[in-house]
């Protein structure tokens, strides 16, 4: 069902972060049926679609009802089609904080340039220094960089899916409490944020560290001598 080889670069990691966002969603929904968060609405087997390699695991979930296999159906197109993690990122200055302090700041403290990392200049690094010279490092530290980045956006986009469906039940006026739902939301939230403090956002610092010193004092002392 997933695949064990890590994504070498950021679309092999999309396709593998579409399939985990359809099937974690599918099993929370799951769990809100069976825990009565959503009604039991079935459908006729014949009616869903055959899945290549997840003929059961589909069957299984079908018995729950409709809802969870529509709300992973509509989960993987927007984390597909609409590449939500991104677009989520972008809004809540994730990227931005992750591309600054992580892959900028570490670089400007290389090249001791005490340049100002505003929007404009860690955006103008990232797409004339980093992203050239990170393809040229040792392969090893990109496999661990989009290992666990995977790992860092399935968990993100499983907290946007908690989120939209705890806003839903207080917007339809649930008579189910929502105490264990921010329970859940808040050891997802935790978790996500000690795997991205502690595992992913140093891996990228660690490729930073693979850029040769030279290449990236040279790149600050020519862009940003003045």
């Amino acid at each position: 069902m997933f695949a064990i080889k890590s994504p070498s670069n950021y679309n092999e990691m999309l396709a593998k972060l579409n399939k985990s966002t359809f099937f974690t969603t599918l099993f929370f929904m799951v769990a809100m049926r069976i825990f009565d968060y959503v009604p039991l609405v079935l459908v006729p087997k014949e009616l869903v679609p055959p899945i290549a390699g997840a003929k059961d695991i589909i069957s299984w979930a079908i018995s729950f009802g409709v809802i969870p296999l529509l709300s992973a159906w509509f989960a993987y197109l927007l984390s597909h089609s609409f590449e939500i993690h991104n677009k989520a990122a972008k809004l809540l200055q994730i990227r931005y904080a992750w591309e600054r302090f992580y892959i900028v700041k570490p670089m400007a403290e290389i090249a001791g340039s005490p340049i100002g990392l505003n929007k404009e200049s860690v955006n103008k690094v990232m797409h004339e220094l980093y992203y050239p010279e990170v393809k040229k490092i040792d392969s090893h530290y990109v496999y661990l960089f989009w290992r666990y980045a995977q790992t860092f956006w399935v968990m993100f986009e499983h907290l946007l899916v908690v989120i939209s469906f705890m806003i839903i039940m207080l917007l339809w006026g649930s008579e189910q409490s929502l105490k264990w739902l921010v329970y859940y939301f808040l050891i997802v939230l935790t978790a996500t944020l000690v795997q991205f403090l502690f595992v992913t956002a140093p891996k990228s610092t660690d490729q930073v560290k693979q850029i040769p010193q030279g290449t990236i004092s040279r790149y600050f002392r020519t862009e940003f001598s003045n």
